[in-house]
Formats: C-alpha cells, sequence, structure tokens
C-alpha cells in the first residue's frame, strides 16, 4: 500500500487546522486590537504572507531542485537531523538545542551529518543555528512537514511585524494605514519574511526589540 497519498492528505489537514487557529488567534487575541486596523485588513495580511511562503517554498523545492545549495532545505533538513536526537539521544537533543557543551566531541558528532549546524559558531556568515534550531521545534508539531514549518513562522514573523506598526502607530497618529505599505504590503518584506529564511528572523525580532528600545529609553526619560 502506498502510504504517499495518505500522508499528504495528513499533512494537508494539519496545515488547515493551524491556519484557522491562526487567524482565530488574529480575531480574538487582545494583541491584535488596534485602533485604525481592522481584523479582516489583518486578515489578509496574514493570508497574503501565508501565499508568499507557498510561492517560496514551492520555488525553492521545484525550480531550484539541488536542496543542498538552498537555504531553506539546508536548515530544514539539518532541523528534521536534530529533532530526530530527541527520540534516540535526549540528552545530546537538549545540548544541542541549549547550545551548552555543543562542541564537546561526543556531542558534536551527531551534527556532522547537518550542512548547516555544524559550522564553527564563530563562523558569522555561516551560522544558521538559531533558525534551524527553531525549525526543529516546530518540526514536532508540523510533522516534518516543510509547508506547515513555513507557516509556523509566517505566524511569528507576522507578530513581529504587527508589533513593530503598534510600535510605530503613535508616530502616525492620523494616517497609521500609511504603514500598512512598508510592512504589510511591500513585496520584499512580504516574501523574504513568509519563509523559513534567516531574514524571518529578523522581522520577527524588530517589533519586540523596538518596542523594548522604547521602554528603555521612556523610563530613562522619567527618571
Amino acid at each position: 500500500m502506498n502510504l504517499v497519498p495518505v500522508f499528504a492528505v495528513l499533512h494537508i489537514a494539519l496545515y488547515g487546522f493551524y491556519i484557522a487557529l491562526f487567524q482565530w488567534l488574529i480575531q480574538h487575541w487582545k494583541f491584535f486590537a488596534i485602533d485604525g486596523v481592522t481584523k479582516r485588513q489583518l486578515t489578509v495580511f496574514f493570508l497574503l504572507k501565508v501565499a508568499a511562503g507557498i510561492i517560496l517554498t514551492v520555488v525553492y523545492t521545484y525550480y531550484y531542485t539541488d536542496q543542498s545549495k538552498t537555504d531553506i532545505y539546508r536548515y530544514f533538513n539539518d532541523s528534521k537531523i536534530i529533532s530526530s536526537l530527541l527520540f534516540h539521544h535526549p540528552f545530546v537533543w537538549l545540548r544541542v538545542i541549549s547550545g551548552i557543551g555543543i562542541y564537546d566531541a561526543e556531542i558534536f558528532r551527531h551534527l556532522l551529518p547537518t550542512l548547516y549546524f555544524s559550522h564553527s559558531e564563530a563562523d558569522i556568515v555561516t551560522n544558521n543555528t538559531l533558525i534551524i534550531r527553531i525549525a526543529s521545534i516546530f518540526n514536532y508539531f508540523s510533522f516534518y512537514n516543510i509547508y506547515t514549518d513555513t507557516l509556523f513562522f509566517n505566524f511569528t514573523s507576522f507578530v513581529g511585524i504587527t508589533m513593530l506598526f503598534k510600535v510605530l502607530k503613535k508616530y502616525f497618529r492620523e494616517f497609521p494605514q500609511l504603514l500598512f505599505i512598508p510592512l504589510y504590503l511591500l513585496p520584499s518584506v512580504v516574501f523574504w519574511s513568509s519563509g523559513m529564511l534567516k531574514e524571518q528572523l529578523v522581522f520577527t525580532f524588530l517589533g519586540p526589540l523596538f518596542a523594548f528600545s522604547l521602554c528603555t529609553k521612556d523610563e530613562g526619560n522619567y527618571k
């Protein structure tokens, strides 16, 4: 019996479940209650990112077919190796995820099959460990499906961008909708913040970074 179609249907069903869950969060989470922005607009912006994530993954799957040379599949394939450690070597997995003693010989030998993760932490250019660690956690909820992992990244970056919108909104009190273009609608931002790429993490953390910086600045002025 060929189980491939069965697993495909299950992955599609799981993908649909998570899309519904994330849309429910957009509709009901107080974080997304923003003056001047409707929940329908936020839903459209999120689905735009979802579509961009699917397109990016399809391009990297069917056009750039050498997975050893495409970033998203290097990250994804490395994450699968790390995820599997939890079931066979849980202590090693904990060390890898935490980064504690990761370059001990006994620990590092489990990372030798990876394409990116085994690079030195000191190598800034090829240091891709954070996104691989995150993807390896996502794998347990996506059942090792790259499209569902990408959907998770879609939502985390959407939260980060929305937080950035809320931070910048006070500088655009009369026309906050102007921020829609650079944050939600600019093609380059939508595309590069919607896939399993390091650029996605930049957009995820920009919002919290700006929010923290402004809070620290305000506290300093208050004192």
